[in-house]
């Protein structure tokens, strides 16, 4: 087995396949670690809610898993295997395997054998009242109101808003609690505890209190507009991807079990991983999995601080991560040596706005001080056709990036000395023009990966780094999947073939 690649992969995943399948395009030497099987579900009782379902939003259409298989050439007929059908979730139980749909009245159907004959005719009104709750909860975010509103101004400024819109989405001013909702609808308790699992599995965070400031906090995701991957078609993709990779590059490296990891090192030239008896080494490593298994190879003072701590309490099931460890290309002084970009709950700051990234690596360690990091955060947006405008987004991903750093000044004290929270408007003209200045850190959600692929595209010699990771919706893994491995590949590809 070769000691030296100039890519290393750790994941089992589609992401990971994809990354490979691409940078093997590309003419990569490639290591790909496989990891375990692990899906989490979320279950109680006698039924099973996947977590973890293979769904792809791509904006409403599904372009980055298009983009990704015409980048590697794949036929036409190939890629229509993977249809459309609404929406990716599943249930399971003793008598039935249920497909979910989207439309209301077909999804209270569906669910009806389920259920109570007394508590049926309620689903579909029910039904109705959370998606016009997550309706309000969605514009209400994007609003720019401060959800929950800390100071006065910012409570004024809520209220305006959330009068403004709970008339728009037919909603009192001050409406039910989960709690209240259910009682309102009669249903009996077992129906109540079927519905709470079903909207959790589903994504929906549920207001515990009578009042918009809590619903402002629901989770929501469309009851419609998904592509799903059926588990057949998902095992077709997965060996498209390897036969590709290996028709692409001849032969890959791919029989390096996970458990055998010992030790993950990083220096100015390489990452390296130690396995047994063997060490390789690597320009770049892209890591995709659940972020407690990072936990051992993590150093002693990161493991031991309130970061750590914290890391260990959090549900993995709701917790991913993007490892991405940046080397030198010839000629552009980019300045990332070694970074771990780790993805924690986003609830941390707000779950309505999408996932916090934290960088601990060099920061903990040490590192080269004189860096500044540009952190930019982008919140659940709507981006249409793909077209995004910084002067409308800027004021709130500026919130966003401030109650970032907040979280990140809580974790490490010395953060004054070389973090910076630029001008948001700022740092995204800087991002999309490619600009002068850098030795920056761009971080976006996946639901903004359409910002970076138009980026990617114009084959700009980027002085930024841009990291899709996986959202932590139930449900969108698969999508984060996707476009984590398709725009930290192409950020490499531009990276070390410029």
């Amino acid at each position: 087995m070769k000691e030296r690649f100039d890519v290393m992969i750790v994941g089992s995943n589609i992401g990971g396949l994809l990354t490979g399948a691409i940078l093997a395009k590309y003419g990569f030497n490639l290591l790909w670690i496989p990891l375990p099987e692990d899906v989490p579900v979320f279950s109680k009782g006698a039924y099973l809610f996947p977590l973890e379902n293979p769904a792809i939003s791509g904006c409403g259409k599904g372009e980055i898993l298009e983009v990704a298989l015409q980048e590697l050439g794949l036929a036409r007929d190939e890629k229509r295997r993977f249809h459309r059908v609404v929406p990716p979730v599943q249930i399971v139980t003793p008598r039935y395997r249920i497909e979910l749909p989207g439309e209301r009245s077909a999804l209270a159907a569906a669910l009806a054998p389920l259920l109570p004959s007394h508590d049926r005719p309620a689903l579909e009104p029910f039904f109705e009242t959370v998606e016009r709750i997550a309706g309000f909860t969605n514009a209400l975010a994007l609003s720019g109101a401060t959800i929950p509103p800390q100071s006065l101004s910012e409570r004024l400024r809520f209220d305006k808003e959330a009068r403004s819109l709970s008339g728009r989405f037919s909603l009192e001013a001050e409406f039910g609690s989960f709690e209240e909702l259910v009682t309102a609808s009669h249903f009996r308790p077992e129906t109540v505890r079927f519905l709470e699992m079903f909207l959790t599995a589903w994504g929906y965070r549920l207001p515990k209190e009578s009042s918009a400031y809590t619903a402002a906090h629901l989770l929501s995701i469309p009851l419609r507009g998904f592509y799903y991957l059926e588990g057949g078609d998902l095992v077709f993709l997965r060996q498209l991807l390897e036969g590709r990779i290996r028709a692409l590059h001849g032969q890959i490296e791919m029989e390096f079990p996970f458990e055998r990891i010992e030790k993950i090192e990083f220096s100015r030239k390489e990452a390296r991983i130690q396995a047994g008896e063997k060490s390789f080494a690597g320009r770049l490593l892209l890591w995709n999995t659940a972020l407690p298994r990072l936990l051992p190879f993590l150093p002693e003072k990161t493991r031991r601080s309130r970061f750590g701590e914290k890391i260990e309490r959090l549900e993995p099931a709701l917790l991913r991560f993007t490892l991405l460890v940046g080397m030198r290309s010839q000629g552009i002084p980019v300045g990332m040596w070694h970074r771990i970009l780790l993805q924690a709950a986003a609830g941390q700051i707000d779950p309505a706005l999408g996932t916090l990234y934290l960088t601990l690596h060099p920061l903990i360690e040490g590192g080269e001080r004189d860096e500044r990091i540009v952190i930019l955060a982008t919140a659940f947006l709507p981006l249409g056709e793909g077209k995004i405008v910084a002067g409308e987004i800027a004021p709130k991903l500026e919130r966003i990036a401030k109650g970032i750093l907040d979280i990140l000044h809580d974790v490490i004290p010395f953060l004054d000395d070389f973090i910076e929270v630029e001008s948001t408007e700022a740092s995204v003209r800087h991002f999309s023009e490619g600009a002068q200045r850098g030795q920056g850190i761009v971080f976006s959600t996946s639901t903004a990966g359409r910002l970076g692929l138009s980026c990617f595209s114009n084959r700009t010699p980027l002085q930024s780094l841009l990291v899709t990771g996986p959202e932590i919706f139930p449900g969108l893994g698969f999508e984060g999947e996707i476009l984590a491995g398709w725009n930290a590949t192409r950020f490499a590809v531009d990276l070390i073939k410029h």
